[in-house]
């Protein structure tokens, strides 16, 4: 990534929409107050949706092998699932 753009507290605030749409194309800000960094404006990653896949394949296999099940016995399974992968 890029190394981000410095942006005082109060410049941030007043220009807010204009650094959105800015982050939006990629660019990243910190946002200081003085010399200090309080917060790092980046674009948000896209959601990993393999972990919800995923969840769900650990959640079927499971439900197979016991559909009455208790949460103890769930968590066994997940953690057997997880140290397959």
């Amino acid at each position: 990534m890029s190394e981000s753009v410095r942006v005082d507290v109060f410049e941030a605030k007043t220009h807010f929409t204009q650094l959105l749409r800015q982050v939006h194309e990629g660019m990243s800000f910190t946002i200081t107050q003085g010399d200090v960094a309080l917060a790092d404006l980046v674009p948000a990653r896209a959601p990993d949706r393999r972990v919800g896949k995923d969840a769900a394949q650990r959640m079927r296999e499971f439900m197979k092998l016991s559909p009455s099940a208790k949460k103890s016995e769930f968590t066994f399974a997940l953690s057997r699932s997880k140290s397959r992968n």
